[in-house]
């Protein structure tokens, strides 16, 4: 997300004049910043090149670890709100958003059990 912000703050300096299209995308890459920085406090670290992991079939719906083209901000918004309700803070909308939110969540209660395992011996 910090890549995207900062590939959206460079193709805002490029148009930068006071049209709307400026100021959606200094928008949207404010609110990548913000989540990104969130996410990097709940990992302890920024995570740069990792691979996506790979996907199998039944695996539980996830948010993708890659960003969807610039070229729609519809999408990159999408894929935004995608990850902010996998990690709790926003409430899902459709049927796939719910389903990311369930895998998010279910992870969050596997970490907090493994750390109740790893206080408790």
């Amino acid at each position: 997300m910090w890549d995207v912000s900062s590939a959206l703050l460079d193709l805002a300096s490029r148009v930068m004049d006071d049209s709307p299209r400026f100021y959606r995308l200094l928008r949207l890459s404010d609110a990548l910043r913000a989540e990104s920085r969130l996410l990097e406090k709940d990992a302890g670290g920024i995570l740069r090149g990792a691979a996506p992991l790979r996907r199998w079939k039944g695996d539980p719906a996830d948010a993708s670890l890659c960003a969807p083209p610039m070229g729609g901000l519809r999408g990159v918004w999408r894929w935004l709100w995608e990850w902010q309700c996998r990690e709790g803070r926003l409430r899902p909308r459709s049927a796939r958003e719910r389903a990311v939110a369930e895998t998010g969540a279910r992870e969050r209660r596997r970490i907090a059990e493994a750390a109740q395992a790893g206080a408790g011996k």
